[in-house]
């Protein structure tokens, strides 16, 4: 090179030889060679299987999103199939009691093996040259203890939500019960959204009715995934973008912490904290699409930057690049008192708006926390009133809360009420 003809510590030397093709120097150095080539990948190969595996996308933002880091490669989409089929075999109620153990198959590439092997290190897998051995509570753990994240899959034929939490396994759909049941569930809601009366608010009504279309955007947000299968099939060749992600705006002291607790413990039961905002990151974001769960990703107090960095390529990304068909996903919720959005986020994101203060006193701390001690079995009636309305008709609407609208009014009428006694149920 020019800059070794002019370095002053530098010399290189070429060595020509003339040997045969039995020669025992030039079959060590062979085998050498070989031996590099098996813990290589071809040079580009992750773009090109990319570009093979998304159909109907644009090529050219395919191809910008991968130069920018946006795109995941072969070895990870390999890795993401493997997981996914673990969160399957370890989510399967016939089998949950029956082989407390369950096995996998690893992927033949070296790339794909070690990757595999490295995130289920921390689980203390058992791992042979013919698989991995894992007990499927403590993959549980792992999942959510190491990552933040329950596993939860939607089993269409079955028609059910399951849960993998604290070690245990729960089907978190029931048939609607009786309309006094029902009942009772809304109108534990109906209090939630009253504690806006004991904060500060120009608009009472405003602030109930953008809770409540957060909250339905939490009842709605497992089927995510769902609603993308949908749409990449009917839109692929002229729209790649996904659902929304829910972004809730407001102040300090608006409620937004204690509202994402609220409708965490609504779907599934039991206290889940939001994640925090050091979390928020493409590598965090692409584990959870790996592991195949479908419970949100929702991180509490996140300040965008003005400037690109991980907001702007997770947003961008999350479902035009890295999400595939087939391969279940989560949503990001995200709360944050950073009002002002770039365009290419206005028409990412659906914006709510809490527009409340609550003085933090002991009353309203009181009372809120009676409201979330409360078991509220609604997620299970309005999960099966969603699938049994996705296996009669596909929904791919904009707005991506239509069918859980049209469930929640049907949930107001089996209660006999005809609307809530705040403000229509179906109202955006």
């Amino acid at each position: 090179t020019q800059v070794a003809r002019s370095a002053r510590r530098q010399v290189n030397y070429a060595w020509y030889l003339d040997v045969s093709p039995d020669d025992r120097w030039l079959v060590h150095v062979s085998s050498d060679f070989d031996s590099q080539c098996k813990g290589s990948e071809l040079f580009m190969g992750d773009l090109l299987s990319l570009l093979r595996s998304v159909e109907g996308a644009d090529r050219n933002e395919t191809v910008e999103a991968w130069l920018t880091g946006g795109a995941i490669g072969e070895g990870h989409v390999e890795t993401r199939r493997v997981l996914r089929d673990v969160a399957a075999a370890v989510l399967d109620p016939e089998l949950w009691n029956q082989e407390p153990v369950f096995r996998i198959r690893l992927p033949k590439a070296d790339a794909a093996r070690r990757e595999i092997e490295r995130f289920l290190a921390t689980a203390k897998p058992t791992i042979t040259s013919s698989g991995v051995s894992l007990q499927k509570i403590a993959y549980l753990r792992y999942v959510q203890e190491d990552h933040g994240i329950p596993l939860m899959r939607i089993d269409r034929s079955n028609g059910a939500v399951l849960l993998g939490m604290d070690g245990t396994l729960r089907n978190l759909t029931e048939p609607l019960a009786e309309p006094t049941l029902v009942d009772r569930a809304l109108d534990h809601i109906e209090e939630y959204l009253q504690t806006v009366d004991l904060g500060e608010t120009r608009e009472p009504r405003f602030a109930k009715m953008s809770m409540y279309e957060a909250l339905l955007y939490f009842l709605y947000v497992p089927f995510a995934n769902e609603y993308m299968e949908v749409r990449r099939r009917r839109f692929a060749g002229v729209d790649s973008r996904g659902p929304r992600f829910l972004y809730i705006y407001g102040p300090s002291h608006n409620g937004k912490t204690t509202f994402l607790r609220f409708a965490l413990k609504l779907i599934c039961g039991q206290r889940v904290e939001p994640l925090m905002p050091s979390s928020f990151s493409k590598t965090t974001a692409l584990t959870a699409m790996a592991f195949g769960s479908v419970f949100p990703l929702v991180f509490d107090d996140l300040t965008p930057s003005r400037r690109s960095g991980p907001f702007e390529e997770i947003v961008k990304s999350f479902w035009e690049a890295w999400w595939q068909p087939g391969h279940p996903s989560p949503q990001l919720i995200v709360s944050s008192n950073t009002e002002s959005l770039k365009d290419w986020a206005k028409s990412r994101v659906k914006r709510v708006d809490f527009d409340v203060y609550f003085a933090p006193n002991e009353t309203n701390k009181e009372r809120l926390s009676a409201l979330l001690a409360v078991e509220n079995p609604l997620f299970a009636w309005f999960s099966h009133e969603y699938l049994t309305a996705l296996g009669q008709r596909e929904v791919a609407n904009d707005d991506e809360l239509q069918l859980a609208r049209e469930i929640m009014v049907a949930l107001y009428s089996h209660a006999k009420q005809k609307g809530s006694r705040l403000f229509s149920a179906g109202t955006r």
